[in-house]
């Protein structure tokens, strides 16, 4: 085989998987909604890949995050979307009792959230402490769609018996975490509803 042929066939190799699905990996993500657990699954080929992924037998996937105190999954090659790099998949559950309780998931990205944000034009950021948030709704009742929530502020909990989601950009170590969270009053039907691999048994 000549040296054209055989860097011609990794490049090619390289590209199914680092770039594969990667651009509607994250605009799914940006929509904080349950369609990104599907998109995961139209995608886990080139995705099991560099990560490990689970699925249901409802068109469902997810990526285990094993380690809780790191709280990602690092991939073994990074995926390059557009300007970013998605290295890792990022998860997090906190109990806080009375104050309620707070998913997140979402991926790593090696860029700083300027970065992010420049490459994002199409989401209208709020700057918020220390980091940035997009798209708060909110549900006063379980049993509620979800609404518009522009009073949301960082560092405060959801009222009581109401829930809240928002797409968050926060930074690690010089890098990124693009996720979304669901907080507050979150029973298991709602859970269930807007996080579908948690439903079919993700730890």
């Amino acid at each position: 085989m000549s040296v054209f042929k055989s860097l011609l066939m990794t490049a090619v190799l390289g590209t199914s998987v680092n770039t594969v699905g990667a651009a509607t990996l994250t605009d799914s993500l940006l929509q904080c909604d349950p369609q990104f657990f599907q998109t995961l699954y139209q995608h886990r080929a080139a995705l099991s890949k560099v990560v490990n992924v689970e699925h249901d037998n409802k068109g469902n996937a997810w990526i285990p995050v094993k380690d809780k105190e790191v709280r990602i999954a690092f991939f073994t090659q990074p995926i390059h979307d557009k300007k970013l790099t998605l290295s890792g998949y990022y998860e997090q559950f906190d109990d806080l009792d009375k104050l309620g309780k707070y998913y997140f998931w979402g991926f790593l990205i090696n860029e700083p959230m300027e970065a992010v944000v420049a490459a994002t034009p199409e989401i209208h950021w709020q700057h918020s402490g220390d980091l940035y948030i997009a798209n708060p709704q909110i549900k006063l009742k379980q049993d509620e769609s979800w609404q518009p929530n522009p009073s949301t502020t960082d560092g405060i909990a959801p009222m009581v018996g109401s829930a809240e989601k928002l797409l968050m950009l926060s930074s690690r170590n010089g890098k990124s975490i693009l996720h979304c969270s669901i907080q507050g009053s979150i029973d298991q039907a709602l859970l269930y509803q807007e996080r579908p691999d948690i439903a079919a048994g993700n730890q």
